[in-house]
């Protein structure tokens, strides 16, 4: 197992495809970064207002996008916090959840698994060590591993680099969001949201031992993400609809079946006013997925026949 691994990671940080996903990733955060900052500069833009008294005299004054905004949002009673995000402010703390769900990490993540684990059932190197008499559940395991810390390594290059842009640009924190995230906040944001990172890169695998071919790979993975969350909010228009028919509160279902979506929960962990039961679900999701799809991929190497 170790020399599997050794070879695996040896493999890993040769290929191309790490690198150059990772740089496109940094590529992708610069530019959500870039777009954050054209939307600031607009808002905060000054635009000349005039303005007639009753003796006709004309007084220019000058206010800007955001404060016309903030002066509605305020009316509907919305928070500090909500206000400064629409409005262009921005800031470091932002980057770094953006970094997560907003800089398609982990579409690129797909691609690279998929050209990782896929991409030799079509070479021909998992034949060869499979031959060598290595055990199947073995092999699995390391590249389930090499995938992972590949995973980890794009995860944490592309939120460490959106974070860094957007706290030269904005600083750590803008006071106009009112109080700062805790230290403890954001060390859970990180930690689960690099928790859901595992289990989706384990699904993926699946997918790439299910299916072997390359192209396939990519395509499956990347629908799997785009278009999984579709399915899931079926299943809440099904739940809802029987709610309503046995006259049931929506409000009183404990969980829906979008929740459960990983994608979704990547998104609902995206921020640091999480709650206790975000926190919960975003464990059993990562527990879920991370055993069903290790069991689903295992088996499904374990019986094909390579070729």
């Amino acid at each position: 197992m170790k020399n599997l691994i050794s070879s695996e990671t040896y493999k890993l940080f040769k290929s191309k495809s790490l690198w150059i996903c990772t740089i496109v990733g940094c590529a992708m955060a610069l530019f959500v970064v870039m777009t954050y900052l054209m939307l600031s500069i607009a808002m905060k833009a000054e635009i000349p207002v005039e303005t007639e008294d009753e003796n006709g005299s004309i007084t220019t004054t000058t206010t800007t996008m955001a404060d016309e905004m903030n002066a509605e949002f305020e009316e509907m009673g919305m928070s500090e916090a909500d206000m400064a995000m629409l409005t262009g402010s921005y800031d470091g703390e932002l980057m770094l959840e953006l970094g997560f769900y907003g800089t398609s990490l982990q579409l690129l993540v797909a691609v690279f698994v998929a050209i990782f684990v896929a991409g030799e059932f079509s070479n021909g190197t998992i034949k060869m060590i499979v031959s060598r008499g290595y055990n199947r559940s073995k092999v699995y395991f390391a590249k389930l591993i090499s995938s992972n810390i590949a995973s980890a390594i794009m995860a944490s290059v592309i939120v460490a680099f959106a974070t860094v842009a957007g706290t030269i640009i904005w600083g750590w924190h803008n006071p106009e969001k009112g109080s700062a995230a805790s230290a403890s906040d954001i060390l859970v944001f990180i930690v689960i949201q690099l928790l859901l990172n595992v289990a989706i890169t384990t699904m993926f695998v699946a997918i790439a031992m299910m299916f072997k071919n390359l192209g396939a790979s990519i395509a499956i993975t990347i629908a799997s993400y785009s278009f999984g969350s579709i399915v899931f909010m079926l299943a809440d228009a099904v739940i809802k609809g029987i709610a309503k028919a046995v006259d049931i509160s929506v409000s009183k279902i404990p969980i829906m079946p979008s929740e459960l979506w990983i994608v979704q929960s990547i998104t609902n962990m995206s921020k640091y006013d999480f709650s206790s039961k975000d926190i919960g679900i975003a464990l059993g999701v990562f527990a879920g997925y991370t055993i069903i799809f290790t069991a689903i991929g295992q088996l499904m190497f374990n019986k094909k026949d390579i070729k």
